[in-house]
């Protein structure tokens, strides 16, 4: 793992997890969510680079990933280290903001403009994969708004599509799920404005049950039953055992619709 931009005023952090020398035959974009922070780069497990280290070591290609964040991203505390980041609700406004989606969205454009002016990515064009975990989705797509292309976007309990965001005739879209709170606010249409990966057929959308959901029994306490939805919404984006079938899935429909050489 190596670090590939560091701006620690701009709260700019992207990492590269592999060999780009090799060169690589898949590409990961693999972009956080909500109040994702600086800090969640360096924890010392569980950190914000696990899901795309774990897709570099378990898939079956040459691969690399690249776990972005560049600038603060919604709920975030726009500093390296926070005191205290912003509240619930104010974050979960800004990442229904689609002026914000939209400038991000073209910051993660040009980054994808500057790997394809890399020599070694002209001569042998990878597969290109993104991932977007919650609001990290709607960066994605608004990335793609602003000129981006990838051959496949997956989201893991990704938040929904800026209004003008159609997609690409060439890209496969998959979603990855567990029931959780987002999906309950996603129901109500309020989230995107209904523009979410369960409701656009474009999506393959995957619904998973957790360990959580098999313990809830009907008659539950409303509080356990929101625990768990709530915990399932990070859940997605974790290499934990309970999650491994998530992510092997992820990379079984990858490798479906992969055909090699390119």
């Amino acid at each position: 793992m190596q670090l590939y931009t560091w701006d620690r005023e701009g709260d700019r952090i992207v990492e590269m997890v592999g060999d780009w020398e090799a060169p690589p035959e898949r590409v990961y974009t693999y972009v956080p969510g909500t109040f994702s922070e600086m800090t969640g780069f360096w924890a010392e497990s569980g950190g914000t680079q696990s899901v795309g280290t774990w897709l570099v070591e378990t898939d079956s290609v040459d691969s690399v990933a690249f776990v972005y964040k560049d600038g603060r991203f919604p709920g975030g505390g726009g500093v390296v280290a926070p005191t205290e980041t912003m509240g619930l609700v104010p974050g979960l406004l800004e990442a229904n903001d689609q002026g914000y989606a939209r400038e991000s969205g073209d910051r993660l454009a040009a980054f994808q403009r500057g790997l394809h002016a890399d020599p070694l990515f002209r001569s042998a064009p990878p597969v290109e994969v993104a991932v977007g975990h919650s609001w990290g989705l709607a960066d994605v797509l608004a990335s793609e708004v602003a000129g981006a292309r990838y051959d496949h976007v997956v989201s893991l309990a990704g938040a929904g599509a800026v209004d003008d965001w159609q997609p690409d005739p060439s890209t496969e879209y998959d979603s990855l799920r567990y029931r959780d709170a987002l999906g309950l606010a996603q129901a109500t249409g309020g989230v995107y404005a209904g523009r979410d990966p369960q409701s656009m057929v474009v999506f393959e959308d995957q619904v998973f049950e957790s360990d959580g959901d098999r313990a809830l029994e009907l008659g539950s306490p409303v509080t356990e039953w929101f625990e768990v939805l709530a915990a399932n919404h990070g859940l997605v984006a974790t290499t934990e055992v309970e999650n491994r079938l998530v992510l092997g899935q992820l990379l079984a429909e990858l490798e479906r619709k992969d055909v090699w050489p390119r």
